[in-house]
Order: C-alpha cells, then structure tokens, then sequence
C-alpha cells in the first residue's frame, strides 16, 4: 500500500523505487523536508534527489486523482534553490547551473495526485519515444 502524506494544500502519495538495483540516485518519491513551509495558497515539492545526467531522457508521470474546479497545477522541474512557495516553473532564471528535481506546485483544496517515479510501468510507453527520437536525430538527449 502506497504511502498517504499530507502537505500544505497538496496530499501526495508516495511510490518508492528501489535504489539498490541502480548504480546512479535518481528521484523515487517526493521530499518531504523540501517542501512550501505551513499552509499556503499555492504550495510545492521537489522529488528526493536530483536527476543525473548520465540517465539520458528523464521521465516520471502525474496523475491527477482528485480535484476541484479552481484546481491550478504545475508540473516540472526545479533547482535546488528555486523558492517553494509559488508553482513550479513559474519563476524564470536565465542560466540555470544547479541540478533540476522533479517538482510539482498546486493551488487548491482538497486535491489528490499520484506519483509514478517508475517503480510500476508507466502509461506513456517514454523508451519507444527515446527509440524513436534517437532514430530521427541520430543522438539522445543529455
């Protein structure tokens, strides 16, 4: 049974990968100790660790469970010093430099999201877009 935590304004579940098998850290759940402080209007999280380069392409999926009409969700990637208390993604820095961490901000009550940082299969079949994209543009992206 998946982990039910609650957040200011964002209930999350968690889904642990198991890190022992992978050579590299890669996100497997959201940080619980990285998140928007106290309850606000708007409120973020960022995923355990950072995504390596060395994975190449870099995918994980949302599902929005739950929701009520003034749901407002951003889904995305963070620096490790981008301030939590707005949506992810909505504060542009020219040059970023740090690692980026999976990420997700909501504004809202009452709303549930899941998490797949790929300890089940995921809908989105992302190695036939990586098989595809490399094939049309001779590389892959790092």
């Amino acid at each position: 049974m998946p982990k039910l935590t609650k957040l200011p304004k964002i209930r999350i579940i968690h889904i642990h990968n198991n890190v022992a098998k992978c050579p590299i850290l890669i996100p497997t759940c959201w940080n619980v100790n990285d998140c928007s402080p106290g309850s606000r209007e708007i409120a973020a999280v960022r995923a355990n660790n950072y995504i390596p380069r060395e994975t190449g392409i870099y995918y994980f999926e949302i599902d929005i469970l739950e929701c009520e009409d003034d749901l407002v969700i951003s889904v995305g990637v963070s620096a490790s010093y981008t301030c939590l208390d707005r949506l992810a993604g909505s504060v542009c820095k020219s040059k970023i430099i740090n690692q980026l961490y999976p990420a997700i901000g909501m504004g809202g009550m009452n709303s549930w999201i899941e998490a797949n940082f790929g300890n089940k299969p995921f809908k989105f079949d992302i190695m036939l877009y990586a098989k595809t994209f490399k094939s049309q543009n001779g590389f892959l992206i790092l």
